[in-house]
């Protein structure tokens, strides 16, 4: 391997999603030299078992470690010690065509002021959450194709939104719990500092209540790295959803759905100052703005695909939908509790 090509595998920070079965998706996501970790995500259906829960509950699963891992950074360089913290995402139905997402993040603390203010802050502000609900993120699109098709057509977007059926939710729970025995301290000067944040559990549940299915995942901060980054569930999520969603359409867009591969890869530099400075400016309320590469590799496409045709497909993705508009939630909420009560 040359210098350049150990620099790139160094900095690489990506989700690659192929065809899995007939309606599921295989994701491999990779943080610099840590990795690969594989995921799968399933359109939710209900007459089959699901191979994995809908994509957008990765998104969910993102926001909630990633919570956890930031609050309880911004809390070791405050003055009230956290003692235990616990997000949590209900999934229900709001009318026919949509369903409402909403977070409870439960502190386990005796919060000043101060830092009440600075630990909400960072509930509502940190990175992944940044991404799908203050349109922190822009998304620049790749399309390519073993060949160009020989007749482009255009498909009105109508068709292509009626072609798609509901993807990336469906009722269910979501529940991040930090585990604080995980964290890692080191000594600065004589004094205890935080260096690794530890690792959150997440369970994930979704169906309606007679049919519910259960998935466990791990995430957050450890020098070993064993678990994915919260970043590596947000790229997952939007490269699982824009490959089951360009699955769905194939038949008007003139692909063949089993040779399909959607990369999701973060195309803005590592922050100056680290994952220190990026919760601090969450706890400020200002986080900074992402750049992601969403590239689309088509293989065996028929006569009237073209890449604008997929890349019109891929707008009406829905996961990139909640990042472009920023409403992934319809609420939040942060509840403090007494140390020892449990959060």
């Amino acid at each position: 391997m040359t210098a350049t090509a150990a620099d790139n595998r160094a900095m690489q920070r990506n989700a690659v999603a192929v065809p899995l079965g007939e309606s599921a998706a295989l994701v491999t996501v990779r943080r610099g030299s840590r990795g690969p970790w594989s995921i799968v995500v399933d359109a939710p259906a209900p007459d089959r078992e699901p191979l994995g829960p809908p994509p957008g509950f990765l998104a969910l699963v993102g926001i909630g470690s990633c919570t956890c891992v930031t609050v309880t950074g911004v809390a070791s360089r405050g003055e009230s010690p956290l003692h235990g913290m616990r997000v949590a995402f209900d999934v229900v139905p709001n009318d026919p065509a949509r369903l409402s997402i909403r977070q409870e993040t439960t502190l386990e603390a005796t919060l000043t002021e101060k830092d009440h203010l600075r630990l909400s802050r960072a509930v509502a502000h940190c990175p992944v959450g940044r991404d799908f609900t203050k349109r922190g993120v822009d998304i620049d699109d790749v399309v390519e194709l073993d060949a160009p098709g020989k007749a482009p057509r255009p498909v009105a977007p109508e068709a292509l939104a009626a072609a798609l059926p509901r993807l990336s939710f469906e009722p269910g729970r979501v529940e991040a719990v930090h585990l604080p025995a995980t964290g890692e301290w080191r000594e600065i000067d004589g004094r205890r500092v935080l260096d690794q944040e530890g690792e959150v559990a997440i369970h994930v549940e979704s169906g309606p209540p007679e049919r519910r299915h259960r998935w466990a995942f791990m995430g957050g901060h450890s020098s070993a790295g064993w678990a994915p980054r919260p970043s590596s569930y947000a790229l997952a999520a939007l490269a699982g959803s824009s490959l089951l969603t360009l699955r769905a359409m194939a038949g008007l867009l003139e692909i063949d759905p089993d040779r399909l591969e959607v990369e999701v890869e973060v195309a803005s530099p590592v922050p100056v100052g680290g994952k220190e400075a990026s919760q601090e400016a969450a706890a400020a309320g200002r986080p900074d703005r992402v750049r992601w590469r969403r590239i689309v590799r088509a293989r065996g496409v028929g006569p009237g695909a073209s890449a604008d045709l997929l890349t019109a497909g891929l707008a009406l993705d829905p996961v990139v939908g909640y990042c472009r508009r920023g409403d992934l939630l319809d609420g939040d909420a942060v509840i403090v509790v007494p140390p020892g009560s449990g959060a």
